[in-house]
């Protein structure tokens, strides 16, 4: 059968031009008439998609922050500490945290790290055992500064279906790949690992390793090892 997930003028790439008129190539214009749709509710029925849970965050007070500033961001990710334990049972599963661009996913790493940073100062000294969530960020760097030839192939196959990114990238390269620079420092640092952006292929593996391997009930994956919450832009990861 055909499968695929439709284009609608939201997500089109490809232009149509007629006569004067340009419009987005969607999947009606090529297929017409649907002829049957299987849609998430299906595959959650089917056994084939697991159940989900969308929790949806509503700032408080008279003058509630418009989306996108970074007081709303600090709002929302307080809302995610103080209730991701309850979320997740204890930390068992853990959670992505998808972003609208490279630069949002680059503020919310390092207020995540400011914030933790001032929870376990406050925390552990009611509770000594307190740990802070690991928080890991991936995107794609900008390919134009890549060091070698195959290291800009690989961040070109892996940001081909992530036109976000791309575009995202076109601006200010530098100071992205400053931030996930920093971004790999904090990955090394909390893992005992040795990435460098030349080979950015290789931390995205680890990264998504530690995440499948916290596989629940699975007891004995060190807490140390696991990665609580990591930030993407748009769906990067959605290959898991």
């Amino acid at each position: 059968g055909f499968t695929g997930t439709p284009i609608f003028d939201a997500n089109a790439s490809q232009q149509k031009i007629e006569d004067t008129q340009v419009s987005m190539r969607t999947t009606a214009d090529l297929f017409q008439k649907q002829l049957h749709a299987y849609t998430i509710t299906h595959a959650i029925e089917d056994g084939n998609v697991l159940r989900f849970h969308v929790d949806y965050f509503k700032p408080e007070g008279k003058n509630p922050p418009k989306p996108g500033e970074a007081i709303a961001k600090k709002a929302v990710i307080e809302a995610i500490l103080s209730k991701h334990d309850a979320a997740t049972g204890g930390r068992r599963f853990n959670a992505i945290l998808a972003t609208a661009s490279i630069n949002d996913a680059i503020e919310y790493h390092a207020l995540f790290k400011t914030l933790q940073a001032q929870r376990v100062q406050e925390k552990q000294a009611a509770d000594p055992d307190f740990k802070p969530l690991n928080i890991a960020c991936v995107f794609s760097p900008p390919a134009q500064l890549a060091e070698n030839p195959e290291s800009k192939k690989d961040i070109e196959q892996l940001s081909e279906d992530l036109p976000q990114e791309q575009e995202d990238n076109k601006v200010e390269p530098e100071a992205k790949k400053k931030a996930l620079e920093a971004i790999l420092a904090d990955y090394n640092t909390r893992y005992g690992t040795n990435h460098r952006l030349s080979e950015f292929d290789l931390y995205y593996q680890d990264l998504q390793k530690r995440i499948k391997d916290q596989q629940w009930p699975n007891a004995d994956y060190p807490p140390a090892q696991k990665i609580d919450i990591t930030i993407v832009v748009d769906m990067l990861l959605t290959g898991f």
